[in-house]
């Protein structure tokens, strides 16, 4: 709440999106938990493609969440370029869609292992330096129950 509490928001959004969006509304918030996911289909029965987290999420260990996601529209949109222009673009969509999934999903199953490989290794160096679950969650608790201002404790954490 004191970092993303309803004042908090305010003050986040009005920083990126100036005094013209005054209305909204915060649907759900969620803590982040480590995952590695590869849809089994990359499209639904309607002929729905799905792209980037909709299609795979990974660890953030390497970066390749966003990069992977950003290569799953070039793919898709090159294809339906092509058959925009050649006037195929009904007659192809089943085709586009199934050439997506086959040269997409095995990229993004390859960076979900890597990124859970990246993960693994960042873990080890933490545990090497003597930090495992059990720190963790007492620094936490130190740094929740901590007199000192909340930016302040994010800084020692982080450092």
């Amino acid at each position: 709440d004191e970092d993303f509490g309803k004042e908090q928001q305010q003050v986040i959004l009005q920083s990126i999106f100036g005094p013209a969006v005054d209305t909204w509304e915060v649907v759900s918030v969620g803590s982040w938990t480590m995952s590695a996911l590869v849809a089994d289909k990359f499209f639904t029965k309607t002929g729905i493609a799905l792209v980037g987290d909709a299609a795979h999420v990974f660890p953030p260990a390497g970066g390749f969440g966003m990069n992977t996601g950003l290569q799953d529209v070039h793919n898709l949109a090159w294809k339906v370029a092509w058959a925009f222009h050649n006037n195929r673009l009904l007659e192809s969509r089943s085709s586009i869609l199934q050439s997506y999934e086959q040269e997409r999903r095995p990229v993004a199953q390859s960076n979900a292992a890597l990124s859970r490989r990246n993960y693994q290794r960042l873990l080890e160096v933490v545990k090497a330096a003597y930090f495992d679950e059990k720190n963790r969650i007492l620094f936490q608790s130190l740094f929740e129950r901590s007199p000192l201002p909340l930016a302040f404790s994010q800084t020692i954490f982080r450092t």
